[in-house]
């Protein structure tokens, strides 16, 4: 099987599976718990790092993937989220929506995985469905935690470069590599995450790592074609006051869509190896 076959294969599965359809249920369901998961990580990290600095960084990198509207929609949001009278209840509604959200999602993600991998669901009773929600919140949380590294960690390379610059001649293609590297390594170990633990079929590490791979590398490459686009083309600004909500949507749904892709690459990966 060449690259062309395997590209095909890959895509007639995604349009045989409508990953369309798939993709709008997982990013709705992902974008539910975006938010409330943004609130508890700030209140869990802010007391290391500082609250505002973080803030900031969100900002910084939201602007950069996502555009000046998805920047400003933070900015509203950690705003309304320091007033006095806003933090407990924040704190409480944050806990409620990613406890759905993140069910939810992790119930998208099985599903859509064990229907892409041709995989048979497990039966579980009433301990078994408790066990599987509490995974999906750790899940969750963990994903989170991994991707506010990602931008703690781009961040601090855009500084670093900065700093460098008035000292040391360093390329800015040489900084930019760096966050590269580091953006598909931590995305990369996500994706394996949830193609081991997610699904009710276990595929070997090494199939695991590959279309992971392939999924952290289009997704990186992705981020700055879309970010660029979704600048570009003013996506954000056409749509008015709904601007900003309609470009974070577009970006999860495109990750949605790379991530399923990923999912069919895998499989038709697996097949391949195993023949």
């Amino acid at each position: 099987m060449n690259g062309a076959t395997l590209v095909g294969q890959t895509f007639s599965r995604w349009s045989d599976h409508e990953g369309q359809r798939l993709g709008a249920a997982l990013a709705f369901y992902t974008l539910l718990s975006a938010a409330p998961l943004m609130v508890l990580l700030l209140l869990a990290v802010s007391g290391f790092y500082g609250r505002e600095p973080l803030e900031q960084n969100i900002v910084h990198y939201l602007r950069d993937i996502v555009g000046d509207s998805a920047a400003r929609l933070a900015e509203m949001f950690f705003a309304s989220a320091h007033r006095p009278d806003h933090g407990k209840v924040a704190g409480i509604v944050a806990v409620a929506t990613l406890l759905f959200g993140a069910s939810a999602a992790f119930a998208e993600l099985r599903d859509d995985l064990n229907k892409i991998w041709d995989a048979r669901p497990r039966r579980t009773g009433l301990v078994g469905l408790i066990a599987q929600r509490i995974f999906a919140f750790v899940l969750v949380v963990a994903a989170g935690g991994l991707l506010m590294v990602l931008m703690l960690a781009s961040t601090a390379v855009a500084f670093i470069g900065r700093f460098l610059r008035t000292s040391v001649p360093v390329s800015p293609a040489v900084l930019d590599a760096i966050n590269f590297a580091f953006s598909f390594l931590v995305l990369m170990g996500i994706f394996v995450l949830i193609f081991r633990f997610v699904p009710d079929l276990v595929l070997p590490w090494r199939v695991l790592w590959t279309g992971a791979a392939v999924s952290a590398l289009l997704l990186v490459i992705g981020k700055g074609l879309l970010g660029w686009y979704l600048g570009k083309a003013g996506v954000g600004s056409a749509y008015g006051a709904a601007g900003s909500v309609i470009a974070i949507a577009f970006w999860f749904y495109y990750s949605a869509q790379i991530f399923l892709l990923g999912a069919e690459f895998t499989y038709v990966w697996s097949r391949r190896r195993s023949s």
